[in-house]
Protein backbone atom coordinates (compact mmCIF):
# COMPACT_ATOMS: atom_id res chain seq x y z
CA UNK A 1 0.00 0.00 0.00
CA UNK A 2 3.27 2.19 0.42
CA UNK A 3 3.62 3.27 -3.56
CA UNK A 4 -0.25 3.42 -4.10
CA UNK A 5 -0.10 6.06 -1.12
CA UNK A 6 3.10 8.10 -2.54
CA UNK A 7 1.80 7.71 -5.93
CA UNK A 8 -1.45 9.58 -4.65
CA UNK A 9 0.24 12.47 -2.99
CA UNK A 10 2.11 13.03 -5.83
CA UNK A 11 -0.78 13.41 -7.63
CA UNK A 12 -2.33 15.73 -5.26
CA UNK A 13 0.60 17.62 -4.89
CA UNK A 14 0.92 18.48 -8.51
CA UNK A 15 -2.60 19.32 -8.94
CA UNK A 16 -2.96 21.58 -5.95
CA UNK A 17 -0.37 23.62 -7.13
CA UNK A 18 -1.82 23.89 -10.79
CA UNK A 19 -5.14 24.35 -9.51
CA UNK A 20 -4.56 27.36 -7.31
CA UNK A 21 -1.98 29.53 -9.51
CA UNK A 22 -3.82 28.84 -12.56
CA UNK A 23 -6.97 30.15 -10.77
CA UNK A 24 -5.11 32.93 -8.93
CA UNK A 25 -3.51 34.16 -12.79
CA UNK A 26 -6.97 33.76 -14.92
CA UNK A 27 -9.41 34.85 -12.17
CA UNK A 28 -8.25 36.34 -9.49
CA UNK A 29 -6.23 35.56 -6.19
CA UNK A 30 -8.94 36.58 -3.96
CA UNK A 31 -11.12 33.48 -5.40
CA UNK A 32 -8.52 30.63 -5.67
CA UNK A 33 -7.57 31.57 -2.04
CA UNK A 34 -11.39 31.87 -0.67
CA UNK A 35 -12.79 29.31 -2.39
CA UNK A 36 -10.31 26.71 -4.49
CA UNK A 37 -7.78 26.74 -1.43
CA UNK A 38 -10.91 25.17 1.19
CA UNK A 39 -12.13 22.74 -1.63
CA UNK A 40 -8.93 21.02 -2.15
CA UNK A 41 -7.79 20.53 1.19
CA UNK A 42 -11.64 19.04 2.00
CA UNK A 43 -10.74 16.45 -0.91
CA UNK A 44 -7.81 15.40 0.76
CA UNK A 45 -9.00 14.82 4.17
CA UNK A 46 -9.59 11.02 3.25
CA UNK A 47 -6.32 10.73 1.26
CA UNK A 48 -4.40 12.36 4.62
CA UNK A 49 -6.34 10.11 6.88
CA UNK A 50 -4.91 6.89 4.57
CA UNK A 51 -1.68 8.46 4.21
CA UNK A 52 -1.23 9.02 8.33
CA UNK A 53 -2.56 5.39 8.89
CA UNK A 54 -0.15 3.45 5.88
CA UNK A 55 2.67 5.30 7.25
CA UNK A 56 1.99 4.56 11.26
CA UNK A 57 2.35 1.10 10.25
CA UNK A 58 5.60 1.34 8.96
CA UNK A 59 8.20 -0.07 10.91
CA UNK A 60 11.02 1.71 10.22
CA UNK A 61 10.37 5.30 10.28
CA UNK A 62 12.16 8.57 11.05
CA UNK A 63 11.39 10.38 13.79
CA UNK A 64 12.96 13.80 12.36
CA UNK A 65 13.71 15.30 8.41
CA UNK A 66 17.56 15.75 7.94
CA UNK A 67 19.15 19.44 8.56
CA UNK A 68 19.53 19.80 4.57
CA UNK A 69 15.11 18.94 4.00
CA UNK A 70 14.22 21.00 6.35
CA UNK A 71 16.52 23.92 5.38
CA UNK A 72 15.18 23.02 1.55
CA UNK A 73 11.69 23.26 2.30
CA UNK A 74 11.72 26.58 4.77
CA UNK A 75 13.57 28.57 1.84
CA UNK A 76 11.64 27.09 -0.89
CA UNK A 77 8.51 28.26 0.90
CA UNK A 78 10.04 31.88 1.70
CA UNK A 79 11.16 32.09 -1.78
CA UNK A 80 7.38 31.13 -3.01
CA UNK A 81 6.26 33.58 -0.40
CA UNK A 82 8.23 36.66 -1.63
CA UNK A 83 7.08 35.76 -5.02
CA UNK A 84 3.40 35.92 -4.97
CA UNK A 85 3.80 39.14 -2.77
CA UNK A 86 5.31 40.84 -5.36
CA UNK A 87 3.13 39.37 -7.78
CA UNK A 88 -0.37 39.77 -6.13
CA UNK A 89 0.26 42.37 -3.57
CA UNK A 90 -2.67 44.99 -4.49
CA UNK A 91 -5.25 42.20 -4.36
CA UNK A 92 -4.96 41.98 -0.45
CA UNK A 93 -5.18 38.19 -1.26
CA UNK A 94 -1.22 36.98 -2.26
CA UNK A 95 -0.02 34.22 0.45
CA UNK A 96 -1.60 30.94 -1.79
CA UNK A 97 0.88 28.40 -0.90
CA UNK A 98 -1.56 27.04 2.22
CA UNK A 99 -2.97 23.86 0.31
CA UNK A 100 -0.67 22.39 -2.41
CA UNK A 101 2.08 23.74 0.44
CA UNK A 102 0.59 21.23 3.59
CA UNK A 103 -0.06 18.34 1.14
CA UNK A 104 3.50 18.85 -0.21
CA UNK A 105 4.86 18.47 3.28
CA UNK A 106 2.56 15.33 3.54
CA UNK A 107 4.57 13.88 0.23
CA UNK A 108 7.93 14.71 1.88
CA UNK A 109 6.85 13.17 4.96
CA UNK A 110 5.79 9.84 2.77
CA UNK A 111 8.98 9.61 1.01
CA UNK A 112 10.92 9.96 4.01
CA UNK A 113 8.70 7.50 5.52
CA UNK A 114 8.45 10.02 8.65
CA UNK A 115 6.76 9.46 11.51
CA UNK A 116 4.28 11.82 11.37
CA UNK A 117 2.51 11.73 15.34
CA UNK A 118 6.04 11.83 16.22
CA UNK A 119 5.78 15.52 14.56
CA UNK A 120 2.68 16.45 15.77
CA UNK A 121 -0.18 14.60 13.28
CA UNK A 122 -1.66 13.20 16.46
CA UNK A 123 -4.51 13.68 19.08
CA UNK A 124 -1.83 14.07 21.75
CA UNK A 125 -2.47 14.97 25.98
CA UNK A 126 -4.77 17.90 25.24
CA UNK A 127 -4.79 19.01 28.72
CA UNK A 128 -1.80 17.09 30.44
CA UNK A 129 -2.30 19.33 33.39
CA UNK A 130 -5.19 21.29 35.17
CA UNK A 131 -7.59 21.43 32.50
CA UNK A 132 -8.96 24.62 33.22
CA UNK A 133 -5.61 26.22 33.71
CA UNK A 134 -4.67 24.89 30.29
CA UNK A 135 -7.78 26.06 28.83
CA UNK A 136 -7.29 29.53 30.06
CA UNK A 137 -3.80 29.49 28.93
CA UNK A 138 -5.04 28.58 25.45
CA UNK A 139 -7.66 30.91 25.05
CA UNK A 140 -5.94 33.83 26.55
CA UNK A 141 -4.91 35.41 23.66
CA UNK A 142 -8.08 35.93 22.11
CA UNK A 143 -10.13 37.15 24.72
CA UNK A 144 -8.92 41.16 23.90
CA UNK A 145 -9.72 40.19 20.11
CA UNK A 146 -13.55 38.85 21.41
CA UNK A 147 -13.69 42.20 23.86
CA UNK A 148 -12.96 44.49 21.07
CA UNK A 149 -15.64 43.09 18.70
CA UNK A 150 -18.03 43.39 21.38
CA UNK A 151 -17.24 46.64 21.97
CA UNK A 152 -17.59 47.70 18.06
CA UNK A 153 -20.83 45.08 17.91
CA UNK A 154 -22.74 47.63 15.65
CA UNK A 155 -20.06 46.79 12.95
CA UNK A 156 -20.23 42.97 13.77
CA UNK A 157 -22.27 42.04 10.49
CA UNK A 158 -19.59 43.68 8.54
CA UNK A 159 -16.88 41.28 10.75
CA UNK A 160 -19.05 38.19 10.07
CA UNK A 161 -19.11 38.60 6.60
CA UNK A 162 -15.75 38.68 6.52
CA UNK A 163 -15.02 35.98 8.72
CA UNK A 164 -17.39 33.51 6.91
CA UNK A 165 -15.23 34.22 3.85
CA UNK A 166 -11.92 33.71 5.27
CA UNK A 167 -12.30 30.79 7.85
CA UNK A 168 -11.88 28.30 5.33
CA UNK A 169 -8.37 29.81 4.20
CA UNK A 170 -7.26 30.20 8.04
CA UNK A 171 -8.12 26.31 8.51
CA UNK A 172 -6.03 25.10 5.49
CA UNK A 173 -3.06 28.09 6.43
CA UNK A 174 -3.00 26.55 10.13
CA UNK A 175 -2.64 22.86 9.10
CA UNK A 176 0.34 23.98 6.81
CA UNK A 177 1.87 26.47 9.45
CA UNK A 178 1.15 24.46 11.89
CA UNK A 179 3.11 21.29 10.15
CA UNK A 180 5.96 23.09 8.86
CA UNK A 181 6.67 24.76 12.03
CA UNK A 182 5.28 23.33 15.45
CA UNK A 183 5.60 19.58 13.61
CA UNK A 184 8.38 19.21 11.39
CA UNK A 185 11.27 22.00 12.40
CA UNK A 186 9.92 21.76 15.71
CA UNK A 187 10.61 18.62 16.37
CA UNK A 188 14.04 18.81 14.11
CA UNK A 189 15.16 21.64 16.50
CA UNK A 190 13.95 19.57 19.61
CA UNK A 191 16.75 16.73 18.75
CA UNK A 192 19.35 19.01 18.69
CA UNK A 193 21.89 19.99 21.40
CA UNK A 194 19.89 23.04 21.34
CA UNK A 195 17.02 20.87 23.04
CA UNK A 196 13.16 21.55 23.28
CA UNK A 197 13.67 24.62 25.25
CA UNK A 198 15.78 26.79 23.29
CA UNK A 199 15.30 24.77 19.93
CA UNK A 200 11.94 23.84 18.99
CA UNK A 201 9.92 26.84 21.12
CA UNK A 202 12.51 29.78 21.00
CA UNK A 203 14.45 29.25 17.57
CA UNK A 204 11.41 27.80 16.13
CA UNK A 205 9.78 31.00 17.45
CA UNK A 206 12.02 33.37 15.90
CA UNK A 207 12.13 31.44 12.57
CA UNK A 208 8.05 31.88 12.35
CA UNK A 209 8.53 35.82 12.81
CA UNK A 210 11.28 35.81 9.88
CA UNK A 211 8.63 33.50 7.90
CA UNK A 212 6.55 36.45 7.75
CA UNK A 213 9.07 38.62 6.56
CA UNK A 214 7.84 38.50 2.71
CA UNK A 215 4.46 40.10 3.41
CA UNK A 216 6.09 43.42 3.62
CA UNK A 217 8.88 43.18 1.10
CA UNK A 218 6.38 45.67 -0.68
CA UNK A 219 4.27 48.92 0.35
CA UNK A 220 4.98 48.52 4.10
CA UNK A 221 6.66 50.77 6.71
CA UNK A 222 9.23 49.41 8.42
CA UNK A 223 7.72 49.81 12.46
CA UNK A 224 4.76 47.61 10.82
CA UNK A 225 7.07 45.38 9.48
CA UNK A 226 8.92 44.94 12.86
CA UNK A 227 5.90 44.95 15.15
CA UNK A 228 4.33 42.00 12.69
CA UNK A 229 7.22 40.29 12.86
CA UNK A 230 7.94 40.50 16.78
CA UNK A 231 4.21 39.31 17.58
CA UNK A 232 4.42 36.51 14.84
CA UNK A 233 8.05 35.65 16.85
CA UNK A 234 5.45 35.19 20.28
CA UNK A 235 2.72 33.65 18.24
CA UNK A 236 5.35 31.17 17.11
CA UNK A 237 6.70 30.79 20.71
CA UNK A 238 3.76 30.20 22.49
CA UNK A 239 2.64 27.89 20.23
CA UNK A 240 6.02 25.68 20.43
CA UNK A 241 5.14 25.85 24.35
CA UNK A 242 1.70 24.26 23.64
CA UNK A 243 3.29 21.92 21.49
CA UNK A 244 5.20 20.43 24.04
CA UNK A 245 2.33 20.46 26.56
CA UNK A 246 0.45 18.41 24.47
CA UNK A 247 2.47 16.78 22.35
CA UNK A 248 0.86 17.76 19.39
CA UNK A 249 -0.43 20.56 16.68
CA UNK A 250 -4.15 19.98 17.44
CA UNK A 251 -4.66 22.78 19.94
CA UNK A 252 -2.01 25.36 17.74
CA UNK A 253 -4.34 24.65 14.36
CA UNK A 254 -7.42 25.80 16.58
CA UNK A 255 -5.81 29.10 18.02
CA UNK A 256 -4.17 29.94 15.20
CA UNK A 257 -7.54 29.44 12.98
CA UNK A 258 -9.24 31.60 15.54
CA UNK A 259 -6.39 34.27 16.06
CA UNK A 260 -6.45 34.68 12.11
CA UNK A 261 -10.35 34.80 12.23
CA UNK A 262 -10.55 37.33 14.90
CA UNK A 263 -7.83 40.01 14.17
CA UNK A 264 -9.04 39.76 10.57
CA UNK A 265 -12.65 40.15 11.97
CA UNK A 266 -11.51 43.15 14.22
CA UNK A 267 -9.19 45.11 11.21
CA UNK A 268 -12.20 44.86 8.80
CA UNK A 269 -13.78 47.90 11.09
CA UNK A 270 -11.24 49.24 13.58
CA UNK A 271 -8.07 50.59 12.78
CA UNK A 272 -5.63 48.96 15.99
CA UNK A 273 -4.13 51.95 18.45
CA UNK A 274 -1.22 51.42 20.35
CA UNK A 275 -3.23 50.14 23.49
CA UNK A 276 -5.25 47.54 21.49
CA UNK A 277 -2.28 46.39 20.60
CA UNK A 278 -0.11 46.38 23.65
CA UNK A 279 -3.32 44.62 24.97
CA UNK A 280 -3.16 41.21 23.04
CA UNK A 281 0.40 41.35 23.16
CA UNK A 282 0.18 41.14 27.03
CA UNK A 283 -2.25 38.43 26.87
CA UNK A 284 0.38 36.58 25.10
CA UNK A 285 3.08 36.99 27.92
CA UNK A 286 1.07 36.05 30.24
CA UNK A 287 -0.08 33.10 28.21
CA UNK A 288 3.50 32.04 27.40
CA UNK A 289 4.26 32.82 31.22
CA UNK A 290 1.75 30.33 32.46
CA UNK A 291 2.58 27.25 29.41
CA UNK A 292 6.01 28.15 30.73
CA UNK A 293 4.97 26.96 34.21
CA UNK A 294 2.79 24.05 32.96
CA UNK A 295 6.02 22.70 30.77
CA UNK A 296 8.00 22.79 33.60
CA UNK A 297 5.35 20.84 36.24
CA UNK A 298 4.79 18.12 33.49
CA UNK A 299 8.22 17.67 32.76
CA UNK A 300 8.91 16.79 36.72
CA UNK A 301 5.99 14.52 36.95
Amino acid sequence: MYKPVLLMNIIYTIASFILVYLFAYTISPKYSAIYITPIIFVTYILPLIITIKILDNIKEKRNVMSLSVIAFIFMLFMIIRCIQRLSFYTTGYYMLEKAPGFILLILISTMFKLDVKNNGLCIGRLTPYRKSICIACYVMPIIPLIVMLLENINQLYISLNVAILSTGYYIVNSFFEEYLFRGLIFTWLSNTLLGTIWGGIVVQGILFGLWHLPHHIVASNINIALIHMLLATGIGILFGLIRAITGSIIVPIVLHTLWNTLITMVTATLKLDVIQISLFTSSYILSISLCWIIYKRIRVH
